[in-house]
C-alpha cells in the first residue's frame, strides 16, 4: 500500500482513503497495527479524507478517537453505508 499512497501524493498531493473492514479487530496483528500507525505519519499531513467502513463498534470508537488528531476529515460508516462512503470520499468537499 504504501507504494500507491507514494504515488497519490506525488500525483495528487493528498490522499482520499477509503478502508472496508469486514475482518474482525481481533484479527490483526500487533505488527499490523504499527505498519498501518507508520503509513498514516509518514503521509501525516497528506490525509485530506478518510472514510472507514465497518459494523465492528471497535473500528467506530478508533475512528472517533483518532479523528481530532489527525489533518484532513475522516468518517465512520457502516457496511449498508458503502456506497455513501465512496461517493463521499471521491468528493472535493
Amino acid at each position: 500500500m504504501l507504494p500507491i499512497l507514494d504515488n497519490t501524493v506525488k500525483t495528487h498531493g493528498h490522499i482520499h482513503f477509503l478502508l472496508v473492514l469486514k475482518t474482525a479487530v481481533e484479527n490483526y496483528t500487533p505488527g499490523a497495527w504499527m505498519l498501518d500507525a507508520m503509513t498514516g505519519i509518514k503521509h501525516f499531513s497528506e490525509w485530506k479524507k478518510m472514510a472507514i467502513v465497518s459494523d465492528q463498534s471497535t473500528v467506530k470508537k478508533i475512528t472517533d478517537l483518532v479523528s481530532p488528531l489527525i489533518p484532513g476529515h475522516s468518517r465512520g460508516f457502516n457496511l449498508s453505508e458503502e456506497a455513501k462512503a465512496r461517493r463521499w470520499v471521491a468528493s472535493e468537499e
